[in-house]
């Protein structure tokens, strides 16, 4: 463990398994292991928070009791909207270090505290990625996440780097030209950042006479996206990003701000490798909210095997809908649950004459057609009927072709989805500044594809 001697997250580690020790065990071992955590995590949080005690009440169970790891089960599901009803029974908030928010780019921004007790666990997973990295002491790593305004990935993704003992370059996702300069001066080795900001950022380098594919970066640290699809190719956006900077590896952090850390990719791209030793995953049908098939679409459901966090999350429904599950070995050699990519958005699915539409899906057709720089859907409600309808915004470098590029994206969603959806085509730029303007609400972190208007 390379953990700095006499930090603040050193202090603590040792509640927090060292970095792939957990992942070493066979399945069997994983699993048991879970089980004692929960049961010890249902016993502080009964004693400590007050809406999960009147849960237990309820429901008729007392973890003091001896209670099997099983009881999980009986529990009640919870939701962002069960955060803003009850927060002020679900929040431990004494010896606070920390806030952090949803972004609110689907409602009400949700503010949580962390304990000081808490820190480790969203900090050590972050190291375990910048670990699969090959990233450590010395190595120059451009950081353009926010590490302010309450967002989660850039604060603890940059303390995760300092504990790694890599050389933090502060930048953020601003002042582009500068940030030109500092690869210049600087010569990073890696990068943490949003791919579609890495992407902008390339043209920026071009007009400032620096070609990305001759700079110093090799290996980034992408989150706030899924760069893969359901079947574990990557998407056009990943590979335009590893050909246009000449990168060897990007290896990407999956989480949420509500419970943190959830899991990452090995360096063979086999799906999110579940930190089963911080969280305990479930897939369920949104509809049924019962366990789907490994081979099946469902809701990821989120449970904290440490009951000390400022919100512990028990059967916290995430409202990302993910395209697969397996306790396979992967050829990495951990066993621990992976999941397939993230393919949208419960709260995002469209209805149109009668099938549901995942806009991700469809970004992902629309995005491999060539000519297609950028895409966004926006999606609206007919007040008439109460019918959803959307259209796809697709920018086009070359203007001249963009009835030509416009009937390759409705060739490409017509041969999966039997229906006719407007496409607009546009000028790159204006699909970008739209982007733009939207990742402003985020700080810059996340750059939206999908505005719901409805």
């Amino acid at each position: 463990m390379n953990t700095t001697a006499g930090s603040p997250i050193a202090s603590t580690f040792r509640q927090v398994s060292d970095l792939g020790e957990y992942e070493r065990l066979d399945r069997e071992s994983i699993v048991d292991r879970q089980r004692l955590q929960v049961v010890e995590m249902l016993r502080r949080v009964y004693d400590e928070v007050p809406f999960y005690r009147a849960a237990f009440d309820q429901c008729h169970l007392d973890p003091r009791d001896g209670l099997e790891a099983s009881a999980l089960q009986q529990l009640p599901l919870i939701s962002k909207a069960t955060l803003r009803a009850h927060h002020h029974e679900l929040y431990v908030a004494d010896d606070p270090i920390d806030f952090v928010s949803s972004s609110g780019t689907a409602g009400e921004p949700i503010i949580l505290p962390v304990r000081r007790i808490e820190e480790p666990l969203r900090v050590v997973p972050i190291r375990r990625v910048l670990q699969e990295l090959g990233l450590g002491r010395g190595d120059g790593v451009l950081h353009n996440f926010n590490m302010f305004a309450l967002y989660v990935i850039g604060y603890y993704s940059a303390l995760a780097l300092r504990e790694q003992g890599c050389a933090l370059i502060r930048t953020g996702p601003s002042m582009e030209e500068r940030q030109i300069d500092v690869i210049r001066q600087l010569k990073p080795v890696g990068f943490v950042g949003n791919p579609f900001f890495m992407l902008s950022l390339a043209d920026i380098a071009r007009r400032c006479g620096l070609e990305p594919r001759t700079a110093s970066l090799r290996k980034g640290l992408l989150a706030t996206a899924t760069p893969f699809d359901a079947s574990l190719q990557p998407r056009e956006t990943r590979r335009q990003l590893e050909e246009t900077w000449n990168l060897e590896l990007t290896i990407t952090h999956y989480g949420a701000s509500e419970v943190g850390p959830i899991g990452y990719e090995c360096r063979y791209h086999q799906g999110y490798h579940i930190h089963e030793d911080i969280v305990l995953a479930e897939l369920l049908d949104p509809q049924t909210l019962q366990p789907v098939a490994a081979n099946e679409v469902g809701e990821l459901v989120i449970t904290h095997l440490d009951g000390r966090r400022g919100f512990t999350a028990i059967r916290y429904r995430t409202g990302d809908l993910i395209a697969w599950s397996t306790t396979d070995q992967c050829v990495c050699g951990r066993r621990t649950l992976r999941l397939g990519p993230v393919i949208g958005r419960v709260d995002q699915q469209l209805k149109l004459r009668g099938q549901n539409i995942v806009p991700d899906f469809l970004l992902t057709l629309i995005d491999g057609v060539q000519g297609v720089s950028a895409a966004v859907i926006e999606a609206f409600r007919r007040e008439d009927t109460g019918e959803d309808w959307f259209r796809v915004k697709i920018g086009v470098e070359d203007v001249q072709a963009s009835d030509t590029i416009a009937n390759l994206v409705r060739a490409k969603i017509a041969a999966h989805i039997p229906t006719q959806i407007p496409i607009e085509a546009l000028p790159a730029e204006l699909v970008r500044t739209q982007q733009r303007e939207s990742a402003a609400k985020t700080g810059g972190n996340k750059v939206s594809r999908f505005f719901d208007r409805r």
